[in-house]
C-alpha cells in the first residue's frame, strides 16, 4: 500500500505504540497523501500505523519526545516526512499587559533587577520572598531567560545559579530570616506560564541541536520596538 512504502525514519518497536489510536480526522474520511499533493493541513495524518511509526522513531530511535505527543499533533509535510504540529497553547495579551511584559523583558536585558522586580509584581508573579528580597524573583527570571546554549554550557549555568541560591539560603538561615518551608511561589498568572513554557521549548531545541540562541536579546529588541509603536 502507499502507507507501507512511504518515506520515514526507521522505527523501533515499543509496546506503548499499540495504545495509539487512529486519528479522528482520518476516520472522518480525510484521504491519505496523494503524491504531489499540496502540504496537508494541521491535524490531518494517516491513522494508527503512522502514529506508531512516528512515536517509535521519536522515542526509541531519536531518543527524544514531546509531552504533547498525541494523535492530533502529528502530521505530514509535502515530502511525506512526519512532523509535530501543536497550535493548542496560544495566548493573546491585551495592550496594557503587553506593555508590562515589554518593560519586564527590557529591564531583565538591562540587568535592572529593581525595575524587573517591580514589573514582575505588576504582571502578577510573587513569591514568599517578594516583600523582603524582590530582587531574587528578578534573578530567577534573568536566569530563566538567559541565552539558550548547548547542554554542557547550560548545565554549568544552572550549577552556578543553584550555588548562588544555596548561598542565599545559608545567609538567610544565619540571619534567622529563612521562611518556613523555604522559598516558594505565591502567585503566577496563566499567561506568564505560557511565556516560560515558550522559553523552555527554545532551550530544549537548542540543546538538541547543540546550538545557541540569545533569547533575552531577541525578546528585548522586539519589546523596544513594541513600546515605540505604542508611543
Amino acid at each position: 500500500s502507499e502507507l507501507s512504502t512511504m518515506h520515514s525514519p526507521p522505527a523501533v518497536f515499543s509496546p506503548a505504540a499499540s495504545s495509539i489510536a487512529p486519528t479522528p480526522s482520518v476516520a472522518a474520511g480525510h484521504t491519505p497523501f496523494p503524491r504531489g499533493a499540496p502540504p496537508l493541513t494541521p491535524h490531518s495524518s494517516t491513522a494508527s500505523l503512522l502514529k506508531r511509526r512516528f512515536s517509535n522513531t521519536s522515542l526509541n530511535h531519536d531518543t527524544s519526545f514531546t509531552t504533547q505527543q498525541h494523535e492530533e499533533d502529528a502530521s505530514l509535510g509535502p515530502d511525506i516526512i512526519p512532523g509535530l504540529l501543536d497550535f493548542g497553547m496560544t495566548v493573546r495579551l491585551n495592550p496594557e499587559r503587553r506593555r508590562t511584559y515589554c518593560r519586564l523583558i527590557i529591564a531583565l536585558c538591562d540587568g535592572d533587577m529593581k525595575a524587573a522586580a517591580a514589573e514582575l509584581r505588576t504582571v502578577g508573579y510573587t513569591s514568599n520572598q517578594s516583600e523582603r528580597a524582590p530582587e531574587r524573583d528578578a534573578e530567577f527570571f534573568e536566569h530563566l531567560f538567559r541565552d539558550a546554549n548547548p547542554r554542557g554550557i547550560s548545565k554549568q549555568e544552572r550549577d552556578d545559579f543553584n550555588a548562588r541560591r544555596s548561598q542565599q539560603k545559608a545567609d538567610d538561615i544565619a540571619a534567622g530570616t529563612r521562611e518556613k518551608g523555604g522559598r516558594s511561589i505565591a502567585t503566577v498568572p496563566d499567561d506568564f506560564l505560557f511565556l516560560t513554557r515558550l522559553v523552555g521549548l527554545l532551550r530544549g531545541l537548542t540543546a538538541e541541536l547543540d546550538a545557541s540562541c540569545p533569547i533575552l536579546y531577541i525578546l528585548s529588541l522586539n519589546a523596544r520596538i513594541g513600546l515605540q509603536h505604542e508611543d
